[in-house]
């Protein structure tokens, strides 16, 4: 159902040598079909997908993506489907970035051996608000 990324293949090769194991993500992206096929390989970089937090974007959530994601065991937030048509999509969005990092940071916590979280934000929504919060030393924000 999925295809390969050429480039993705090559560097996969190149840096097969990162170890992803005491890392966690924390996106906000669209869920799509690339970005599944992306977090693949950063699997088979020793990333674990219950250390893998997503918020989605209303408008380019595949819902299909979405569920193979959470089947492997990614946090899908449930906003991320979420659209009020009465609301203006920012201010809902900055509120559901509110929740995500809320309910991430509950997550992480929880984590042992998290020495790194990697941020990929499309949009800025995430860093502009987890600038805010004070991590331990033992946890580098990149």
């Amino acid at each position: 159902m999925f295809q390969k990324l050429p480039l993705l293949d090559q560097l996969y090769k190149k840096f097969d040598n990162v170890d992803l194991r005491n890392s966690a993500i924390i996106s906000c992206q669209h869920i799509l079909q690339s970005n599944y096929i992306t977090l693949e390989y950063l699997f088979k970089l020793g990333l674990k997908p219950e250390h893998t937090f997503i918020l989605g974007k209303s408008y380019s959530t595949n819902r299909e993506v979405a569920k193979f994601l959470q089947d492997r065991g990614v946090y899908i937030h449930s906003n991320s489907s979420s659209f009020n048509s009465h609301e203006s999509w920012d201010a809902q969005f900055k509120n559901y970035v509110s929740e995500f990092i809320k309910d991430v940071m509950l997550k992480i916590n929880d984590l042992s051996g998290i020495k790194q979280i990697i941020i990929v934000d499309d949009g800025g929504f995430v860093i502009e608000q987890i600038n805010q919060l004070k991590f331990s030393q033992k946890v580098q924000c990149v």
